[in-house]
């Protein structure tokens, strides 16, 4: 069915405004669907810049935990180096005075043995010299009973 047909003076004044009450309506529709698409793009953009925001800070917050996590398992291999290197100075330590004090007592040793040796060498001298003179007294007795002898047997 088409338009009316207009019977009065109203209705032919209708047919001429109809054209543009339609073309004010279809201006109207037209900048309110441009700015529905505007209002769109502009909401999507946020939402999209709004989620990149979230992603990126809950990224720089995993990175966070993660270089946190890097530095607390650092400062434990750290400190779990500096007590390694505690105890070997620590045993280093007591090793080395364990060490001074042998070497003090081997020390103390040798200089005891050198002395000992010292007074041994002294006595053993004193009794060669002792012995060899009554080795020499005897030596000497004997050759004076030799001699006793020999003038006996040629005076006899």
């Amino acid at each position: 069915m088409g338009l009316p047909v207009p019977t009065c003076h109203i209705c032919d004044m209708m047919l001429l405004f109809m054209p543009g009450i339609l073309q004010r309506t279809f201006r109207h529709w037209y900048a309110a669907r441009d700015s529905a698409i505007v209002w769109r793009l502009k909401f999507e953009r946020a939402v999209v810049r709004h989620n990149n925001r979230l992603v990126s800070s809950s990224f720089n917050r995993w990175r966070a935990y993660v270089a946190l996590s890097r530095r607390k398992q650092l400062l434990c291999r750290q400190c779990i180096w500096l007590l390694e290197t505690r105890l070997v100075a620590l045993h280093f330590l007591r090793w080395r005075a364990v060490f001074a004090a042998r070497q003090h007592e081997n020390t103390q040793s040798m200089s005891a043995l050198w002395h000992w040796s010292v007074v041994l060498q002294h006595k053993v001298g004193q009794c060669l010299v002792t012995c060899s003179a009554y080795v020499l007294f005897a030596a000497v007795i004997v050759m004076m009973r030799l001699t006793v002898k020999r003038l006996e047997f040629k005076s006899g």
